[in-house]
């Protein structure tokens, strides 16, 4: 069955992106209204790196003071830091014609949880999660 079905079955057609020069402030209030845990990071459309919710949850949750100053300190860096500076420029994507099965494979083999899904020119079209491909099993099961 997921050898037959296509990412673009099942792909996110629209997502949500940050560029580099974004600071991490920025793209925290954008995943915190939503469900999503990864966002590409693009220049002129290409993809050129991804940000997972569990990297952002990394950098804000390190100490253990809760105080009003260590709250102060960790908003100031997070204004102070950008997106090209924490970002994983490794990305892993793949196109909207290959197979649920080789969504998996990639991201099991690249322990990744999402892929995006690029055109013949490396444009950003969609995003493919491991949400996305659980979903369409539970529907076949």
């Amino acid at each position: 069955m997921f050898n037959k079905l296509k990412v673009a079955d099942v792909m996110t057609r629209e997502v949500s992106t940050v560029y580099e020069e974004d600071n991490l402030e920025r793209v925290l209030g954008l995943l915190a209204p939503y469900r999503f845990r990864h966002v590409p990071v693009v220049d002129d459309g290409r993809v050129v790196g991804i940000l997972s919710q569990r990297d952002l949850l990394q950098l804000t949750s390190q100490g253990r003071d809760h105080s009003a100053a260590a709250r102060a300190r960790q908003a100031h860096a997070l204004e102070q830091t950008f997106v090209r500076d924490v970002m994983n420029q490794k990305v892993i994507t793949i196109r909207c014609e290959a197979s649920l099965g080789e969504a998996a494979k990639l991201m099991l083999e690249h322990r990744v949880g999402a892929l995006p899904v690029v055109d013949d020119q490396e444009r950003l079209i969609g995003i493919v999660s491991e949400s996305d491909l659980l979903r369409r099993l539970a529907q076949a099961l």
